[in-house]
């Protein structure tokens, strides 16, 4: 895991509800938390969630709204998934909040 991938995990941590264990910033205020420009947090997102540390439901989106923020909960992946496993303590939960 690089250094940007674990900011910007941080970040999205540092917004888990300790009661659902799920967070929901805007890139733009992880961009501003991080100091990364939006494109290098999105990029980090999709890396995390690729490699198992993050699990996104995406908001849905219609023309004409305002965009809605993803829902991002941090995930600890099964140690064969991942090359070294990384002292990060996180929460994981069964069920995943969707949106609607």
């Amino acid at each position: 895991m690089t250094s940007t991938q674990k900011f910007v995990l941080f970040a999205i941590h540092s917004f888990t509800k300790t009661d659902t264990a799920t967070a929901f910033p805007g890139v733009e205020t992880l961009a501003r938390r991080t100091q990364f420009t939006v494109r290098t947090v999105v990029t980090a997102i999709g890396q995390l969630e690729d490699m198992g540390w993050l699990l996104v439901t995406r908001a849905p989106w219609k023309s004409g709204q305002k965009r809605q923020t993803n829902l991002y909960v941090v995930m600890v992946p099964h140690p064969k998934s991942v090359s070294s496993v990384s002292s990060l303590s996180s929460k994981a939960c069964c069920e995943v909040p969707r949106f609607g």
